[in-house]
Protein backbone atom coordinates (compact mmCIF):
# COMPACT_ATOMS: atom_id res chain seq x y z
CA UNK A 1 0.00 0.00 0.00
CA UNK A 2 1.27 3.23 -0.56
CA UNK A 3 2.62 5.95 2.36
CA UNK A 4 1.12 8.91 0.83
CA UNK A 5 -1.95 9.45 -1.46
CA UNK A 6 -2.16 12.97 -2.65
CA UNK A 7 -5.56 14.04 -2.98
CA UNK A 8 -7.12 17.82 -4.61
CA UNK A 9 -6.01 21.20 -4.76
CA UNK A 10 -7.56 22.79 -1.84
CA UNK A 11 -6.92 26.36 -2.79
CA UNK A 12 -4.68 28.27 -4.87
CA UNK A 13 -2.97 31.50 -6.36
CA UNK A 14 -1.57 33.46 -9.16
CA UNK A 15 1.20 35.92 -9.02
CA UNK A 16 2.30 37.49 -12.03
CA UNK A 17 5.31 40.06 -12.35
CA UNK A 18 4.47 40.52 -8.36
CA UNK A 19 0.54 40.78 -9.14
CA UNK A 20 -2.21 39.14 -7.74
CA UNK A 21 -4.32 37.25 -10.29
CA UNK A 22 -7.71 36.10 -9.69
CA UNK A 23 -10.70 34.21 -11.21
CA UNK A 24 -7.81 31.98 -12.68
CA UNK A 25 -9.68 28.64 -13.39
CA UNK A 26 -7.21 26.48 -14.42
CA UNK A 27 -3.22 26.06 -14.94
CA UNK A 28 -1.52 23.79 -17.81
CA UNK A 29 2.08 23.66 -16.41
CA UNK A 30 4.19 22.60 -18.85
CA UNK A 31 5.58 19.26 -20.00
CA UNK A 32 9.35 18.26 -19.42
CA UNK A 33 10.36 16.56 -22.27
CA UNK A 34 13.55 15.21 -23.00
CA UNK A 35 15.23 15.75 -27.18
CA UNK A 36 15.98 12.10 -27.97
CA UNK A 37 18.02 10.77 -30.59
CA UNK A 38 16.56 8.03 -32.56
CA UNK A 39 18.69 4.57 -32.72
CA UNK A 40 17.94 2.39 -35.43
CA UNK A 41 20.74 -0.38 -36.55
CA UNK A 42 21.01 -3.78 -37.52
CA UNK A 43 20.07 -6.72 -35.25
CA UNK A 44 17.97 -4.68 -33.16
CA UNK A 45 14.32 -5.64 -33.54
CA UNK A 46 12.99 -1.89 -33.67
CA UNK A 47 13.84 1.74 -33.11
CA UNK A 48 14.86 2.89 -29.60
CA UNK A 49 14.14 6.55 -28.55
CA UNK A 50 17.21 7.36 -26.67
CA UNK A 51 16.48 10.03 -24.29
CA UNK A 52 19.16 13.07 -24.04
CA UNK A 53 18.50 13.98 -20.12
CA UNK A 54 21.02 17.04 -20.60
CA UNK A 55 18.45 18.75 -22.81
CA UNK A 56 14.80 19.84 -22.62
CA UNK A 57 12.47 20.60 -25.57
CA UNK A 58 10.73 23.72 -25.40
CA UNK A 59 8.27 24.23 -22.55
CA UNK A 60 5.03 26.26 -22.19
CA UNK A 61 2.46 26.58 -20.25
CA UNK A 62 -1.42 28.00 -20.27
CA UNK A 63 -3.54 29.97 -17.54
CA UNK A 64 -7.38 29.95 -17.90
CA UNK A 65 -9.41 32.95 -16.70
CA UNK A 66 -12.62 34.35 -15.94
CA UNK A 67 -11.15 37.79 -16.51
CA UNK A 68 -10.70 38.55 -13.07
CA UNK A 69 -8.35 41.34 -11.65
CA UNK A 70 -4.93 41.76 -13.23
CA UNK A 71 -5.84 39.21 -16.00
CA UNK A 72 -5.52 41.45 -18.55
CA UNK A 73 -1.96 42.01 -17.82
CA UNK A 74 -0.95 38.57 -18.35
CA UNK A 75 -1.16 39.93 -22.28
CA UNK A 76 1.84 42.08 -21.33
CA UNK A 77 4.81 41.91 -23.88
CA UNK A 78 7.43 41.27 -22.33
CA UNK A 79 9.14 38.41 -19.39
CA UNK A 80 6.26 37.52 -16.62
CA UNK A 81 7.86 36.09 -13.79
CA UNK A 82 4.62 33.74 -12.73
CA UNK A 83 4.55 31.95 -9.44
CA UNK A 84 0.90 29.17 -8.84
CA UNK A 85 1.36 28.34 -5.01
CA UNK A 86 -1.33 25.79 -4.16
CA UNK A 87 -2.33 24.25 -1.14
CA UNK A 88 -2.59 20.64 -1.19
CA UNK A 89 -4.55 17.84 0.92
CA UNK A 90 -2.10 14.41 1.28
CA UNK A 91 -3.61 11.98 3.27
CA UNK A 92 -1.33 9.48 5.06
CA UNK A 93 -2.40 6.08 4.37
CA UNK A 94 -0.45 4.34 7.40
CA UNK A 95 -1.37 6.80 9.81
CA UNK A 96 -4.64 7.22 8.23
CA UNK A 97 -4.18 11.04 9.07
CA UNK A 98 -5.15 13.84 6.73
CA UNK A 99 -2.90 17.52 6.54
CA UNK A 100 -2.02 19.77 3.46
CA UNK A 101 1.24 20.81 2.25
CA UNK A 102 2.45 23.48 0.09
CA UNK A 103 3.65 23.49 -3.62
CA UNK A 104 4.56 26.43 -5.55
CA UNK A 105 5.24 26.40 -9.03
CA UNK A 106 7.80 29.53 -10.49
CA UNK A 107 8.33 30.19 -14.39
CA UNK A 108 9.73 32.81 -16.09
CA UNK A 109 8.52 33.27 -19.99
CA UNK A 110 6.92 35.36 -22.53
CA UNK A 111 3.28 35.83 -23.26
CA UNK A 112 3.02 33.77 -26.59
CA UNK A 113 -0.93 33.80 -27.70
CA UNK A 114 -4.31 34.83 -26.54
CA UNK A 115 -7.77 32.81 -26.97
CA UNK A 116 -10.54 34.61 -25.81
CA UNK A 117 -12.68 31.66 -25.43
CA UNK A 118 -16.02 31.19 -26.25
CA UNK A 119 -18.94 33.57 -25.66
CA UNK A 120 -22.20 31.33 -24.32
CA UNK A 121 -24.58 33.14 -22.50
CA UNK A 122 -25.10 32.79 -18.80
CA UNK A 123 -21.21 32.07 -18.63
CA UNK A 124 -18.54 34.64 -17.81
CA UNK A 125 -16.17 35.28 -20.82
CA UNK A 126 -12.97 33.46 -19.98
CA UNK A 127 -9.31 33.60 -21.86
CA UNK A 128 -6.27 31.35 -21.90
CA UNK A 129 -3.12 33.00 -22.21
CA UNK A 130 -0.08 31.00 -23.32
CA UNK A 131 3.23 31.21 -22.26
CA UNK A 132 6.45 30.04 -23.75
CA UNK A 133 8.69 29.15 -20.65
CA UNK A 134 12.17 29.79 -19.88
CA UNK A 135 12.68 29.17 -16.58
CA UNK A 136 10.17 26.35 -14.20
CA UNK A 137 10.78 25.34 -11.12
CA UNK A 138 8.80 22.86 -9.02
CA UNK A 139 9.31 23.30 -4.88
CA UNK A 140 7.79 21.01 -2.29
CA UNK A 141 6.98 22.54 1.53
CA UNK A 142 10.40 24.56 0.89
CA UNK A 143 12.05 21.84 -0.91
CA UNK A 144 13.31 22.39 -4.99
CA UNK A 145 12.44 19.24 -6.42
CA UNK A 146 13.02 20.29 -10.16
CA UNK A 147 14.95 23.61 -11.70
CA UNK A 148 15.53 24.13 -15.50
CA UNK A 149 16.66 27.06 -16.91
CA UNK A 150 16.65 26.69 -20.06
CA UNK A 151 19.24 29.80 -20.47
CA UNK A 152 21.58 29.43 -17.80
CA UNK A 153 21.93 25.81 -19.14
CA UNK A 154 20.44 24.13 -15.39
CA UNK A 155 18.39 20.88 -15.05
CA UNK A 156 18.25 19.97 -11.45
CA UNK A 157 16.05 17.02 -10.36
CA UNK A 158 15.24 16.88 -6.68
CA UNK A 159 18.62 18.75 -6.09
CA UNK A 160 20.55 17.04 -8.29
CA UNK A 161 22.75 18.64 -11.71
CA UNK A 162 22.30 16.64 -14.51
CA UNK A 163 24.15 19.40 -16.30
CA UNK A 164 27.20 19.28 -13.67
CA UNK A 165 28.42 15.61 -14.60
CA UNK A 166 28.68 16.38 -18.08
CA UNK A 167 30.69 19.75 -17.93
CA UNK A 168 33.23 17.94 -15.71
CA UNK A 169 33.33 15.40 -18.52
CA UNK A 170 34.88 18.34 -20.58
CA UNK A 171 37.08 19.38 -18.41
Amino acid sequence: MPKNVYNNVVDHRIIDNKRVVEDVTSVTLPTIEFDSTTIDVAGLTGTVDMPNTYKVKAMSAEIAHNNGTNTDRLTDPGLHTLEFRLARQRYITNKATMNHESVKYRMTGYHTSTNDGRVQTGNPLGGTEKFNVLRFEKIVNGKTVVKVDVMAGSLEFNGKSEVSGIQKLLE
